[in-house]
């Protein structure tokens, strides 16, 4: 089967390329426009024409490619005086139509007995029948001698029977017809239906907007119950209130308010110190091999040592503070002056806690001293290892 025709300046026609549908394809235009120039180019191509006319004034030659759908590729081309066949890709004949050319196009005429009369049954010429259609004489010798007459009598048939089967889709589809009228006919009283179901939708609509409005109503109430109870707890709040006594005068503030002001201040700065603490922590030592033990060490040592540091800082800022002093017996000062034995408390535990840290920080140093004196060399560089500086938090320096 034909895939796609291209006509490179073949008579009017400058680059034209046509695929043709796999079924029936049908080209229409007006006049003049080079449809018949379409025929001629198939019939030079299938039956090696060879006249001037078919190359387009004032060029130096015309092709014609067709492509199939088997793969191939045959083009017929005339320049000058000589016409050249090329079948995929390979020039094969020089004025000479190829012998395997009908066998690939599938394009051939039909030779009669007599060996003189030819049947082209694939191109007609414009304005002239069909082959046979006409030629009621030439009839007889064509299906004697056609090898495609049992092919077209099938297609005659073919045809019949298509024929009879649209007249059997078109009864089925006339009863079908009546079918559905008489039914669309029993659908008539559905026209006296249509008032009575839009009175019922009106009703409907009413009753869902009442039934909107009631919920609006038991919501509008439920918020004046919420508001009505509000209001009695507030107005009983408002008397507990007012059967309050008056807030006793206290004494003079002015010495409370300073110490408070002190604690606050001492507060902050302890916090100051903790954060500066922390922004000048010094990264730990790199890991060294088969030094486990010692790193282990070395981080509970610095790990205690800044406890130690920040308890210290707390004991001495708590320790600055003085007693209170006494006064007038009233629940805000109460209040304040537990606050400061809490605190002391809490210095006296954190001075002891202090103490406690000291010795440990001293026993890992007496740890760290007896381990360097049994390892005094560094594992991974070889150079003598420093106790004072891993104390002064200090990184170790490799060799």
């Amino acid at each position: 089967m034909i895939r796609r025709i291209t006509l490179e300046n073949f008579m009017s026609h400058v680059n034209t390329v046509i695929e043709p549908a796999a079924g029936l394809t049908v080209i229409v235009g007006p006049n003049n426009c080079g449809k018949s120039a379409i025929v001629a180019a198939l019939q030079c191509l299938s039956y090696g024409a060879y006249g001037k006319p078919f190359v387009r004034h004032g060029c130096r030659y015309a092709k014609v490619t067709v492509d199939t759908g088997e793969g191939d590729r045959i083009e017929w081309m005339r320049e000058n005086d000589s016409v050249t066949y090329t079948i995929n890709g390979v020039k094969t004949h020089r004025g000479v139509v190829p012998d395997d050319l009908p066998k690939l196009l599938k394009i051939n005429r039909v030779v009669a007995d007599d060996d003189e009369s030819e049947f082209d049954i694939h191109f007609a010429e414009q304005k002239q029948p069909i082959f046979l259609l006409g030629k009621a004489k030439d009839a007889a010798l064509f299906f004697a001698s056609s090898s495609d007459a049992g092919y077209l009598l099938r297609m005659q048939q073919n045809w019949k029977d298509r024929i009879r089967d649209r007249r059997r889709e078109a009864n089925r589809l006339s009863e079908g017809l009546i079918s559905d009228r008489v039914r669309y006919e029993g659908y008539a009283p559905l026209a006296d239906i249509e008032p009575a179901m839009k009175e019922i939708e009106a009703h409907y609509a009413e009753l869902a907007e009442i039934e909107q409005s009631r919920a609006a109503l038991l919501g509008f109430l439920k918020r004046q119950k919420n508001t009505l109870r509000s209001v009695e707890h507030q107005h009983a709040a408002a008397q507990a209130l007012h059967e309050l006594p008056s807030v006793p005068a206290l004494a003079d503030e002015e010495s409370c308010r300073k110490v408070v002001s002190r604690w606050r201040s001492l507060r902050r700065s302890v916090m100051r110190e903790e954060l500066l603490g922390k922004s000048l922590e010094i990264a730990a030592p790199p890991t060294l091999s088969d030094t486990a033990g010692l790193s282990q060490l070395v981080r509970d040592t610095h790990r205690k040592r800044h406890y130690v540091a920040k308890i210290g800082a707390k004991a001495s800022v708590v320790q600055a503070l003085e007693d209170p002093p006494v006064q007038i017996d009233t629940s805000g000062l109460a209040r304040a002056i537990q606050a400061v034995k809490s605190a002391k408390r809490a210095v006296d535990l954190a001075t002891q806690k202090l103490d406690q840290d000291r010795a440990a920080l001293d026993k890992s140093a007496a740890d760290l001293r007896e381990y360097v004196s049994r390892h005094p060399e560094c594992p991974t560089c070889g150079g003598a290892i420093d106790p004072e500086r891993f104390l002064n938090r200090q990184e170790h320096t490799h060799a």
